[in-house]
């Protein structure tokens, strides 16, 4: 973000789950150039994936709530995410550019995250870090990520009994291309741009972790019972890794506003946030000065 410049970006995401039901994500996110090096973003989450509580019953809701007879989860406030990043090395000339820069992020949720892997996109309280490093040359851009996330635990107190439920930690590193097809070369900065993008999205978690009662919760018996919702279930709370590309078409209008369409799907194993082809159209807007 460049310095003293504000920007916001809406996110909305949708995929018909294991029962052909509609689930939605929508994020509305705030960015700002504090300086040249450091960008400052937070961003509030609303969507139907969760419930604010486990219910009373852990071992029903743990068999039955991806079968079609459980009831839908309502739509709910998730959660605030913060996030900062800065600049540590910039080499920029003519049409080309590499650059480095250290990020970390935070997340306050207020749902019942109850998956093996965990996301900061408003799905479960954590924090995390990483590096990007981006090279473009002419119209061709690539960017690494390295990343990782550590979460923190729900935690659920009723009459009887005491629940935490620990999300797996998270290691990131995610490879991404961007090609500019038009135009070819610019006139003025009112010119219209179209990308193509591809990002490849590969993550390794470890194992979620249930305590009952200050006692170890075993899910273990979930692929015993040998029913989809339930090795889905399970499936969704051991240990993983996964990559999964997204393909999105970019376009920019007058240099300040970007719409984003595109599409997910796995490459290699899948993840358990969500099911596929997940769908995603995003806004993005800068007020220049």
């Amino acid at each position: 973000m460049p310095k003293k410049v504000l920007g916001y970006r809406q996110i909305n995401e949708s995929y018909k789950d294991l029962n052909n039901r509609s689930r939605y994500f929508f994020g509305f996110r705030l960015m700002y150039g504090l300086t040249k090096n450091l960008t400052v973003m937070t961003m509030v989450g609303a969507s139907n994936h969760h419930f604010r509580r486990i219910p009373t019953n852990l071992t029903n809701y743990i068999v039955n709530h991806h079968k079609i007879s459980y009831r839908v989860n309502p739509f709910l406030l998730e959660g605030f995410h913060f996030y900062a990043k800065y600049r540590l090395i910039n080499f920029d000339g003519e049409q080309r550019h590499l650059r480095i820069a250290a990020y970390a992020e935070a997340t306050k949720s207020f749902v019942a995250h109850t998956e093996g892997e965990s996301s900061l996109m408003t799905d479960n309280s954590g924090y995390g870090g990483g590096l990007i490093f981006t090279r473009l040359y002419k119209r061709f851009a690539t960017s690494v990520t390295w990343g990782f996330i550590k979460s923190e635990p729900y935690k659920q107190h009723d009459k009887y009994r005491t629940l935490k439920f620990q999300s797996g930690d998270v290691t990131m590193y995610n490879v991404s291309f961007g090609y500019r097809l038009y135009p070819k070369k610019y006139d003025t900065y009112k010119d219209v741009n179209i990308n193509l993008y591809a990002e490849f999205i590969n993550k390794d978690y470890t194992a979620a972790q249930i305590t009952y009662n200050g006692a170890p919760y075993y899910y273990a018996f979930l692929k015993n019972i040998g029913l989809p919702s339930t090795l889905y279930t399970y499936n969704g709370l051991v240990a993983n890794k996964y990559s999964e590309l997204r393909t999105t078409v970019q376009f920019i209008f007058n240099s300040s506003n970007r719409i984003d369409i595109g599409i997910a799907m796995p490459v290699y194993s899948r993840s358990y946030l969500h099911d596929y082809p997940l769908i995603y159209l995003n806004f993005q807007k800068y007020f220049f000065r």
